[in-house]
């Protein structure tokens, strides 16, 4: 799931890779949960994709979606995003959705499971009505700036240099990527450790190594390349707790969403069931308005341009990257 680089809070808080943290046993084990997340995401992708037509209640396409990777035996680490044409990133079903897929557009499903933890975070884009024109362009323009970061993504490498070659892959095709969106390091129950990969060449030079796990995903748009908020938010994640006494049931709601959903995004349509559902919304509002959960607003293209996306999680090797999101 993408969040924009100047959002990220507290700067970069750079992270030790696996390797130095654990044994090469202890290790192994680690990228093993990382790899059977990533499985589990490419297989819940390609599913996505036979789903998709005009029509298509987007509440009922995330609903199957999520139900798959839950079916496969892992987690969720966000709520599946289904972001249409302008619309970047972080559009999530609300409860009693009523939007239906267009009969054309681009959207971008972007996926997230994890094994213990263990993320693997992943994106495609669907021409809706297989429209073609800059609609496929726009995929291949991302889905090159995706290639050229998995053939250079190597320990040693320096994440600006990767950033240029991602603008130079994009801009050769006609398009923009879009500068204040990127890769992000991965760390257990943490979907943004605070690495940033830039899609440009511009940003902090952290240089990758062995045992690092990044999800890396270019944006190409026709727009401005560059996203703003918009006003909706569909997403939100556990903060902190309240340092001071909160009312009932508020607090039992914000212990619950701590306990269930730990560090990592939420839909909202997740509580139905557990809270009265006329509670729900409000009572998010609330603990958001006293920082108590992170809302995600909507990543709107600045111009009102298309955006489509394409993104791997990969594990740092020496000489490589290993793909996690293959099936």
């Amino acid at each position: 799931m993408s969040r924009p680089h100047l959002y990220l809070k507290g700067g970069f808080s750079f992270h030790r890779s696996i390797a130095e943290r654990v044994t090469d046993v202890v290790d192994e084990a680690i990228l093993e949960k990382y790899r059977k997340a990533g499985k589990v995401a490419a297989e819940a992708a390609n599913y996505a994709r036979t789903l998709v037509k005009p029509g298509l209640p987007v509440l009922d396409l995330g609903t199957k979606i999520e139900k798959f990777i839950l079916d496969e035996g892992v987690g969720l680490s966000f709520p599946v995003n289904l972001s249409i044409d302008d619309v970047a990133a972080h559009y999530s079903p609300p409860i009693d959705d009523t939007l239906v897929l267009p009969e054309k557009g681009l959207l971008k499903i972007d996926l997230g499971t994890h094994a213990d933890g263990y993320i693997a975070d992943h994106a495609i884009t669907v021409d809706i009505g297989k429209t073609g024109g800059v609609y496929q362009d726009l995929i291949k323009a991302a889905e090159a700036g995706l290639q050229v970061v998995v053939e250079n993504f190597r320990a040693g490498q320096n994440v600006v240099h990767i950033g240029k070659l991602v603008e130079d892959a994009i801009v050769k095709r006609g398009f923009l990527p879009i500068r204040n969106l990127g890769g992000h390091n991965l760390e257990q129950f943490n979907l943004h450790g605070g690495v940033f990969v830039p899609n440009t060449g511009s940003g902090y030079p952290y240089v990758l190594k062995e045992g690092d796990v990044f999800a890396v995903e270019p944006f190409s748009t026709n727009g401005a390349g560059h996203v703003v908020d918009g006003t909706s938010k569909f997403i939100y994640r556990f903060n902190k707790r309240s340092k001071h006494q909160l009312p009932m049931p508020l607090a039992s709601y914000l212990e619950m969403i701590r306990r269930q959903c730990s560090t990592l995004p939420f839909s909202p349509r997740w509580l139905e069931g557990k809270i009265p559902k006329e509670r729900i919304m409000p009572s998010i509002i609330e603990l958001a308005r006293k920082d108590l959960l992170q809302a995600y607003p909507l990543l709107m293209e600045r111009a009102g341009g298309l955006v489509a996306q394409a993104e791997h999680t990969v594990i740092v090797h020496k000489d490589s990257a290993e793909i996690t999101t293959v099936s």
